[in-house]
């Protein structure tokens, strides 16, 4: 499984997942000098929808029919409920939101503020002590806890980049007694615990450009959830392949970059910390936007 992603349409929290590869697109459509248009598409090849519904309630259609392999309605335990399944050749979600230049920060149209962009780092921003993503009400909201510099080599479907490579670390801070836990098969994962404050993962980027290079298995980037996405799950099999059965660990089994337009020698050097990295390294940061059209993908073949 590639995708297991929650999303609210219509007021209706509908149940997706998908099989096959899985691609986040994202698109600068204008720029009014403080913030940044970002258009958002998501295409996940075959996907199946789930939902239950009180028997006798219509059911918004957010998907192409042409797209419609198979469509089941099964009565339900809970009384009066209807489990529909819909299974699609592909399924498109798309959105549209601001980051503001000053601080990486993405905006929803409705206002809200969702957490700083997983598409670029630049450690010259002033984020202050906002959430780094702000997962809130499905789980505890993630801080910026730190940066590291990783000396070791990370291949994406882009290309091969580093040593060394650039993660930013995020931590959760006194989360309650809520346990948040997702279940896919029998695999059960945990990612939001209790008790006192914990490194829960983070993004990895090319520290020469700060453009992101993967994302993390756990965490869904701040980006897509102003497309009314509630929570989501993305996994890249070709890593899982690698790190499993090869015991290759420079193919990260998450979100990767896929392609873009971006101009990663445009660059001007910048502190960076220096942990797990050779002195001799330099360290970069990028000079303005860089990050025109960038497609993040997860596959389920081997390539």
């Amino acid at each position: 499984m590639t995708m297991i992603l929650f999303y609210n349409y219509s007021g209706i929290p509908f149940n997706i997942h998908a099989t096959g590869d899985v691609f986040l697109i994202f698109r600068i459509e204008h720029d009014n000098g403080t913030h940044l248009g970002i258009a958002f598409r998501l295409t996940a090849y075959n996907a199946t929808v789930d939902v239950i519904m009180e028997n006798g309630t219509g059911l918004p259609a957010f998907w192409n029919e042409s797209e419609v392999v198979s469509f089941k309605a099964n009565k339900t335990w809970w009384l009066g409920g209807v489990e529909y399944k819909i299974i699609l050749k592909s399924l498109e979600i798309r959105g549209s939101y601001y980051i503001r230049k000053r601080d990486g920060m993405v905006i929803g149209r409705d206002g809200r503020t969702y957490g700083h962009t997983f598409l670029w780092y630049d450690p010259t921003e002033n984020i202050d002590d906002a959430p780094y993503v702000n997962l809130t009400p499905v789980a505890p909201p993630l801080y910026l806890n730190g940066t590291l510099g990783i000396d070791k080599k990370l291949v994406t479907y882009y290309g091969a980049f580093g040593p060394p490579i650039g993660r930013v670390v995020l931590a959760q801070r006194d989360p309650g007694p809520i346990r948040v836990c997702f279940s896919a098969g029998n695999r059960r994962e945990c990612p939001f615990g209790t008790g006192g404050s914990e490194i829960i993962g983070g993004f990895t980027y090319d520290p020469a450009s700060g453009i992101i290079l993967a994302g993390d298995m756990l965490i869904p980037p701040a980006d897509i959830r102003t497309a009314d996405i509630i929570y989501a799950l993305f996994s890249d099999l070709k890593g899982c392949y690698f790190n499993e059965v090869n015991a290759d660990y420079s193919v990260y089994p998450v979100l990767q970059l896929y392609d873009t337009n971006a101009d990663f020698e445009a660059v001007e050097e910048v502190s960076f910390p220096r942990q797990e990295v050779p002195s001799e390294y330099a360290y970069y940061t990028s000079i303005g936007l860089l990050v025109l059209v960038s497609v993040i993908a997860v596959a389920r073949r081997r390539r």
